[in-house]
């Protein structure tokens, strides 16, 4: 670095990545100063520097005395150690020691009394949140969110008959051939600790697993549209239970969802298939309980099928979000629909409810019309496809679930008919 150099970033002032300081004398203040960029991202500390930017100077025995003071508190005072690289620059006004802190491998670093310091602004803050604390712990390899135990948890809350199945399909014999009470099998395969499951043996073989763990459940929503804040939505539902259930109930919900064929057909790393485990534990025995192919592939295989994919990397909370993009309805499928011509995309349960709607139905007295019994059916094959394909609307779409709502044609419904009386023909 410059004088010139110097002197621009010192008029751009403090913040996240520069911190200023006239002089340091305690070997302490100095470790949490490294120690909080460390942990944020790495950054710079100006020694000769006055708060608001002026250059205060150093001479050579201060120089001397601060690279010392710098070196005892980023060996002997942070753990585990740092390594700043620092650089004098010459100025008018005297010299300025610039201190480099690199963004920490081994995250997260700690002071001599065992505080985490990270970077608040152009101040610092000491860490006290729990959940925090454990991200940055998770981050560093120093701890695994499957392997903390689940408060409250027993060993009479794990389903035995299915961690049975289980045992006895990945390795050959039964529990009572093991010769081993349950809880010690499930801590030899490290799903539970001192006696008490841990998350990842929760999850997988847990009797009611959201009775511990109430927000490890899916919430799946269809609505139209691609904002995620439209107040209309067509089906909704929380799924719960073990991880195995989870995963079929979520795939059943997509698949009835997305009742037709679409139209037509650290991210990077993800990418190009290089797994990150993040919850070892929970990997190693989901893989032999749900449908998978190898650690690593998914997201490899799904975009070699769907190559309009984003991967939106959140490193502030340890996740990425998937984007599957769908592909928009050709002109010639909307204006076949609003001309009457039939479209493929229009089931034949379709035609049959829009057969029957005379003016404004509840969704009780359009399954009298139809002579169905079962809501369910009737929701997910004839009412969610007609009001996807906009032939169908409700008449409180604000409110998805009054118990006032009806249902009624759309302009295009009624077009869909070929008449604009609202009556359609059903097909021979």
């Amino acid at each position: 670095m410059t004088a010139i150099d110097l002197l621009q970033t010192l008029a751009r002032g403090e913040d996240s990545r520069h911190q200023f300081k006239r002089d340091a004398t305690n070997a302490d203040g100095m470790a949490a100063e490294l120690a909080a960029f460390a942990n944020s991202g790495g950054g710079t500390v100006f020694l000769g520097v006055a708060d608001d930017g002026s250059i205060a100077g150093l001479d050579a025995a201060a120089v001397r005395r601060l690279n010392q003071l710098i070196s005892n508190a980023a060996s002997q005072h942070v753990r585990p150690p740092l390594h700043p690289q620092t650089h004098n620059v010459q100025t008018a006004q005297g010299l300025v020691l610039v201190v480099s802190v690199a963004d920490g491998l081994n995250k997260p670093y700690m002071d001599l009394q065992g505080r985490v310091w990270v970077k608040s602004g152009a101040d610092k803050r000491h860490v006290t949140a729990r959940e925090e604390m454990q991200r940055m712990f998770q981050r560093g390899g120093l701890l695994q969110a499957d392997q903390v135990p689940v408060r409250n948890a027993t060993v009479a809350d794990i389903d035995e008959r299915a961690f049975g199945r289980y045992f006895e399909r990945r390795y050959g014999q039964s529990l009572s051939a093991a010769g081993l009470p349950v809880a010690q099998l499930m801590e030899n395969l490290q799903l539970a600790q001192g006696g008490v499951p841990n998350l990842a043996g929760v999850l997988l073989f847990g009797k009611h697993p959201q009775r511990l763990l109430p927000v490890c459940q899916m919430g799946a929503v269809w609505f139209p549209g691609t904002q995620l804040g439209d107040t209309r939505y067509l089906d909704s539902e929380n799924i719960d239970g073990p991880l195995d259930e989870q995963f079929e109930r979520g795939m059943a919900f997509l698949k009835r969802s997305l009742h037709k064929v679409q139209a037509g057909r650290g991210c990077k790393q993800i990418r190009t298939g290089v797994s990150n485990r993040r919850n070892q534990v929970l990997a190693e025995h989901a893989a032999h309980i749900l449908p998978y192919r190898g650690m690593g592939t998914g997201v490899p295989r799904a975009l070699n099928a769907w190559p309009k994919i984003d991967l939106v990397d959140e490193p502030e909370i340890n996740q990425f979000r998937a984007v599957v993009w769908r592909t928009v309805a050709s002109t010639e499928q909307v204006t076949g629909q609003v001309t009457g011509q039939v479209s493929g995309q229009v089931t034949p349960q379709v035609v049959r409810l829009l057969s029957v709607m005379m003016d404004e139905h509840n969704r009780s007295e359009l399954q009298t019309l139809l002579s169905l019994k079962h809501r369910d059916s009737f929701v997910a094959s004839y009412l969610q496809p007609a009001l996807a394909a906009g032939l169908v609307e409700m008449t409180i779409p604000e409110k998805p679930q009054s118990s006032k709502q009806k249902y009624r044609l759309t302009a295009a419904g009624r077009a869909y008919a070929g008449r604009g009386d609202g009556h359609v023909n059903e097909p021979a």
